[in-house]
């Protein structure tokens, strides 16, 4: 896979925020919509990294489509997309998972 299109599956994937993003990771929005659509190269390094990072996976998985979420573990990702919700739906999920945890033990 090339980067725009790892970057766009990535991106789709998650239902990122363009703008938002951008914000986050310190990266030009007009930039990022160059990158996603080919109207630019590859991005620099610093911005690479930049976006690497954003997103949780490694700088050639960005260049290859391979070895997806290497910084974090998925247990990781679960997490940090847990405590992102809302509350009162965090609170839910947080309900539920103990009672299939008493239910199991």
């Amino acid at each position: 896979m090339k980067f725009n299109e790892v970057l766009r599956e990535e991106i789709d994937y998650r239902g990122i925020v363009l703008k938002k993003f951008a914000k986050q990771i310190d990266v030009p929005y007009r930039t990022l919509i160059g990158y996603i659509s080919k109207e630019q190269n590859n991005p620099s390094v610093e911005y690479l990294f930049k976006i690497a990072k954003g997103l949780n996976v490694t700088i050639e998985y960005l260049l290859t489509g391979e070895e997806k979420y290497n910084y974090l573990s998925q247990s990781d990702l679960t997490i940090r997309k847990l405590v992102s919700l809302p509350p009162p739906l965090y609170k839910q999920v947080i309900s539920f998972i103990n009672l299939l945890y008493e239910m199991t033990n």
